[in-house]
């Protein structure tokens, strides 16, 4: 039950990252424009190097080890300070190699990667490590959404033209900053007390921690090398296009993805205990539940970004119309990367192969994109993206199969599929005959979710089992018993 509460609280923040933007991106699409979207898209992209260069691989290592020895008082709290001090250590690095960079080698943009040393120095406190591997994930949830709503908030009243980028970009650091503060004052509750510096303690973690840095820092260099690479190539507004493309997508997938955040410190806890049929079960019925969500969510947008974005994001956006439907088959190679990734790879130890996997995906992102973008511009970004994603959960599969429990896993993705097609087709449909609006974006999200759970009711979908008899049934008797109780 802990674990169900756990995703519940995560499904919440994941809620709140899709409201709150659907609130704000119209708002910001149309005040700052392509091109201010795409400069503050691009500057973030740039410092997300040296804010994972400060991380330095915590916050799995974290998690993971936590989650290890969480009913160990004393070692829990040796590793928090450990892992605590050494994240300074690297903080300080990092912002440090930033503003040489700042100051010597790109001044496109000076102000604004100013502002962004904000992001490196909230590093320094970011804590939420440790209460995912405490499993105590309702704070980090709860502070997680109260710093987006302020946030949302402020961006509507500071932000009024397209020369208020900086603005923007500041709402966004000081807020984060605050928000990983406030976090400091619950780790009484978890008996953390004061721990002097010991220089052996953070010399143990840095080295045991070095192989997550690097699949880190590989992971962020994927993320961030699409934006990177097309804001150095094409102008500001095509980073723009694809940005919010991207971030769509993006904040649908959050509550897909958020159940691995939850499932990492409970197979990490499993395996360690040795129970690999117990670690099979939950691989198969994750892979299953965010499958065929993705499915639905890329085959939403492969149907009806036609009509969603002129009403949504605004004329200066209709470009992000045919990036979207490229990038939503990402959606599904993402949460595949993800069940073998972070689900496996890293619960098991294996970040050696998860960071081979990375780098493998880089490579060819990096190929592609140079020679894609020159010519293709964001649809080359898109074009490659796909690529390297498909690139990157084969080499995982391929280091995993032997362990994997095929038939659990794959036996019904063709009704997924299936589901998934009908959905396009209708949307289609709804689309043409009603056009451009935010009444037909509603009535293609109703048509959608309907058709899409009638065809796995009518296959018989397992996983619609799964999911009444862990959460519904649950739900109900704990209703059940209140009623009884009052």
């Amino acid at each position: 039950m802990k674990l169900i509460k756990n995703y519940i609280y995560n499904l919440l923040f994941q809620a709140s990252t899709l409201l709150l933007p659907l609130i704000t991106v119209p708002y910001v699409s149309r005040v700052l424009g392509s091109n201010g979207v795409g400069i503050a898209e691009y500057t973030t992209a740039i410092s997300m190097y040296f804010v994972i260069f400060a991380q330095f691989g915590i916050y799995f290592y974290g998690t993971r080890t936590i989650a290890y020895y969480r009913d160990d008082v004393e070692k829990r709290n040796s590793i928090f300070w450990d892992l605590t001090y050494m994240k300074f250590i690297f903080m300080t690095v990092s912002i440090a190699l930033f503003l040489i960079m700042v100051l010597f080698f790109d001044k496109r943009y000076f102000a604004i990667l100013l502002i962004l040393v904000i992001n490196i120095l909230s590093v320094g406190f970011e804590i939420s490590w440790f209460f995912n591997g405490m499993e105590d994930m309702q704070k980090v949830a709860v502070r997680n959404i109260a710093s987006r709503t302020i946030g949302t908030a402020l961006i509507f009243i500071l932000v009024k033209t397209p020369n208020d980028v900086w603005i923007y970009v500041m709402i966004f650091s000081l807020t984060g900053l605050i928000s990983n503060i406030i976090l400091w004052k619950f780790l009484k509750e978890h008996q953390i007390s004061y721990k002097p510096f010991s220089f052996s303690g953070v010399k143990k973690h840095a080295i045991a921690s070095s192989g997550l840095f690097l699949s880190s820092m590989i992971a962020i260099i994927y993320s961030c090398m699409d934006k990177t690479v097309l804001g150095s190539l094409v102008p500001a507004s095509e980073v723009g296009h694809y940005s919010m493309a991207s971030k769509l997508l993006g904040m649908s997938i959050g509550f897909v993805s958020c159940l691995g955040t939850v499932m990492l410190p409970r197979i990490a806890n499993v395996f360690a205990q040795g129970d690999i049929e117990q670690v099979k079960y939950y691989t198969a019925t994750t892979f299953n539940f965010m499958l065929m969500f993705s499915i639905y969510i890329a085959a939403g947008f492969l149907g009806a970004s036609a009509e969603f974005v002129p009403w949504f994001l605004g004329s200066d956006f209709l470009p992000a119309i045919n990036l979207l439907y490229i990038l939503s088959f990402t959606v599904i190679l993402i949460v595949m990367t993800n069940v073998f990734g972070t689900q496996l790879l890293i619960p098991m130890g294996r970040e050696k192969d998860y960071v081979i996997s990375q780098i493998v995906g880089i490579v060819f992102l990096l190929i592609f994109s140079l020679t894609l973008v020159p010519k293709y511009h964001a649809v080359g970004t898109c074009i490659s993206m796909v690529i390297s994603s498909f690139i990157i959960v084969l080499y995982r599969y391929c280091l995993l199969k032997d362990i994997l429990p095929h038939k659990a896993m794959f036996s019904e993705v063709w009704k997924y599929v299936a589901g998934g097609i009908t959905v396009v087709f209708a949307l289609r449909y709804i689309g043409s005959t009603m056009g451009i609006g935010a009444f037909t974006t509603c009535a293609q999200i109703a048509a959608a979710s309907i058709i899409y759970l009638a065809i796995l009711f009518v296959f018989k979908a397992s996983i619609l089992n799964v999911i009444y008899d862990k959460l519904v049934k649950k739900m109900l008797a704990k209703v059940k018993v209140k009623a009884v109780n009052d």
